[in-house]
């Protein structure tokens, strides 16, 4: 596989998993194809898709589904609140990271949780993903924090969300996501 065919593989995976609810072919067909551009061309080059087509994507998400992202937050602070090097069987380092948006603990926050490969030889490649219904539900691991925040709750087709008692996690939804993120295939590449 070229580095040119290799660089669509997160859009086309991007575009896949937002829209793989909807397999309905009627739905699918809208969807913009990813190797021509908003006028028409096929995408040929890495260099054309680097110049023309991804910029044309990341706007259209912008416009059509995240909205923009805000200017960093003036007083943002970082603070690792677990590392643990024996994750996933030995095979990665986990950290969860707080991320106070105001630098006060007390105020807004979000957590990251990340999984970094022990054997690597250098940078490791990395998904940056949203979840909203907390770390814990990713992994079954014990020693991912449940998030103190309000978290949905409810039964859905794609989710078992009834484990979550007045809107807070417990115990029981630990791993109750995991199917959607294989962390052990991901982290490990």
């Amino acid at each position: 596989m070229s580095l040119f065919h290799r660089s669509l593989l997160p859009v086309l995976l991007f575009l896949i998993c937002q829209y793989s609810v909807a397999l309905d072919s009627s739905v699918l067909s809208q969807l913009p194809n990813p190797l021509t551009t908003s006028d028409g061309r096929p995408v040929t080059s890495a260099e054309q898709w680097r110049a023309t087509r991804r910029p044309e994507l990341l706007k259209l998400a912008e416009e059509q589904m995240y909205g923009c992202a805000p200017e960093r937050p003036k007083n943002i602070r970082f603070e690792v609140q677990e590392q643990a090097s024996n994750a996933l069987g030995g095979k990665a380092t986990r950290k969860q990271v707080a991320i106070y948006l105001d630098g006060d603990a007390k105020g807004p926050k979000t957590e990251l949780l990340i999984y970094v490969p022990n054997d690597r030889k250098g940078p490791a490649p990395a998904f940056l993903a949203i979840n909203f219904w907390g770390n814990q539900t990713v992994n079954a691991d014990p020693a991912i924090r449940l998030p103190s925040s309000w978290e949905e709750s409810g039964k859905y087709p794609w989710a078992d969300l009834s484990v979550m008692k007045e809107h807070r996690a417990t115990e029981a939804s630990r791993g109750i996501n995991a199917s959607q993120w294989p962390i052990e295939k991901i982290s490990l590449w």
